[in-house]
């Protein structure tokens, strides 16, 4: 291989299958999702109901992965819904969803910075009595993404794994520790239908899968993986298995750990977490739950980082963005300038937040999550139709189930999500503010550059990896 072609590729072979599974779940932040979406389930979506749902969820997110999965084996590429897309849809529709891709999790990627600086903040004030501004925590957050992710996907590997390992801990004592007190708590009526349907059915459905959001992440990871055709799969099916198992246990015991769970939801959602294993594990929980979710937004920021900084070099390898942008470490081979201007992004995002004195739990998170909610159900849905496409033009092998049936009901099933997003965007968002409501047209105006720039960028063919 010649020194400039090593200039323009990840290294191969640096990521584990153990890895890939670590780096997706640290970006659905399990914590955080059981703190926030699945709290907003129990209190205003399906009440109690809200773990039958997780297991339909679940059903679905099976049958997007049966195409997904086979679409991995013969696609691999850093730009994963770029390539995947493009494979069935055609080059215009891939650098559409493409640029899409690069905006949300972009956002997400400062979003989960600007987390780490609010809870860190919060937790140094209470517990400590420091008062150290929020943004300069999120500065320096942002920093230490760059600084991972400078070093390779193996550093961040290391941290989730430890992040990863306390969550998973917390969670699990506290659940074991519901059974154990409150047995009789543990009905199977919250998987009756009256109760998964009986409330607000579509609202639980979309915070459910906005739960699981980002565990197909595996595929970004394709080129620097260890026999990624085989891999990917793997790291993607265990990694939705892993979360809906533990999904479906905690939110059964909290559940079971109040008399009324969904009055307690809907009195605070935001706190309900905090207060059930307080309850459950002592007054200990309190301080070691507030640096536990800063943690776990940091190892969020980690991998949204990873996965932008990957979006941006594939697009540029491929003629979308500056050709400058695909350029690697000539020793470490991470895609270090792509990078690097991910980081400036976060700058951009947080310095305006601070200096106008903004809330960012007011303000900026509602902006993340409609702008990430309808950007990642928009790829699913794409990259389902994709594969049926593919499948009927003879371009993929696989059965019929996984790549004609499956990702045909995923597809419906998707859009169906989408749609209910957005009928719902103010109570997902949180904020009914015009701004706020007009921001997802941002995801319009990427992917409309994203389809021009297919006709007029010129291709610089770059082999796969397997």
């Amino acid at each position: 291989m010649t020194p400039d072609g090593n200039h323009h590729r990840l290294r191969a072979n640096a990521v584990g299958i153990f890895d890939m599974i670590l780096m997706v779940i640290a970006v659905t932040a399990p914590l955080t999702a059981v703190a926030s979406n699945l709290s907003l389930s129990l209190a205003f979506g399906a009440g109690t109901g809200t773990v039958g749902v997780l297991v339909l969820v679940l059903a679905i997110l099976l049958v997007f992965s049966a195409g997904y999965v086979a679409l991995s084996r013969q696609v691999v590429n850093a730009g994963a819904y770029f390539a995947y897309i493009g494979f069935g849809l055609g080059r215009r529709m891939g650098g559409a969803s493409a640029l899409v891709a690069t905006l949300a999790y972009n956002v997400a990627a400062a979003g989960m910075c600007v987390a780490v600086g609010y809870f860190g903040h919060a937790g140094l004030s209470a517990y400590l009595g420091v008062d150290v501004p929020w943004w300069v925590i999120a500065l320096v957050a942002v920093a230490a993404t760059w600084v991972v992710g400078y070093f390779g996907v193996t550093i961040a590997g290391k941290v989730n794994v430890f992040v990863a390992v306390t969550e998973f801990a917390v969670l699990l004592a506290f659940a074991i520790a519901v059974l154990v007190r409150r047995p009789g708590g543990f009905s199977f009526d919250v998987l009756a239908p009256g109760s998964v349907f009986g409330g607000n059915f579509g609202l639980a459905v979309v915070f459910c899968i906005l739960s699981f959001a980002g565990y197909e992440a595996a595929a970004i990871y394709g080129e620097e993986a260890r026999s990624a055709r085989r891999n990917v799969g793997r790291a993607t099916y265990s990694a939705l298995i892993v979360l809906a198992v533990t999904f479906v246990f905690v939110m059964w015991a909290i559940a079971a750990a109040f008399p009324d769970a969904v009055a307690t939801a809907q009195a605070d959602p935001g706190a309900l977490l905090v207060s059930a294993i307080t309850a459950y594990l002592g007054g200990w929980a309190g301080p070691v739950l507030s640096l536990m979710i800063t943690f776990s937004f940091f190892a969020a920021a980690l991998s949204f980082h990873a996965i932008a900084s990957r979006y941006m070099f594939s697009l540029a390898r491929d003629g979308f963005l500056p050709r400058s942008l695909s350029r690697v470490h000539h020793r470490r081979q991470t895609p270090v300038s792509a990078g690097t201007v991910q980081l400036v992004v976060c700058v951009l995002v947080v310095v305006p937040f601070a200096a106008a004195g903004a809330d960012p739990i007011a303000t900026f998170f509602p902006a993340v999550s409609g702008i990430t909610a309808l950007a990642i159900i928009y790829l699913m849905a794409a990259c389902s139709a994709s594969i049926v496409t593919a499948a009927a033009r003879g371009r993929i092998s696989g059965s019929t189930w996984a790549v004609r049936v499956a990702p045909s009901i995923a597809c419906v099933a998707l859009v169906s999500c989408g749609v209910v997003i957005v009928a719902h965007h103010t109570e997902i968002t949180g904020s009914d503010s015009p701004v706020i409501s007009a921001l997802p047209l941002s995801l319009v105006v990427a992917a409309a550059y994203g389809w021009l720039a297919a006709r007029t960028r010129t291709v610089t063919e770059e082999p796969a990896l397997a």
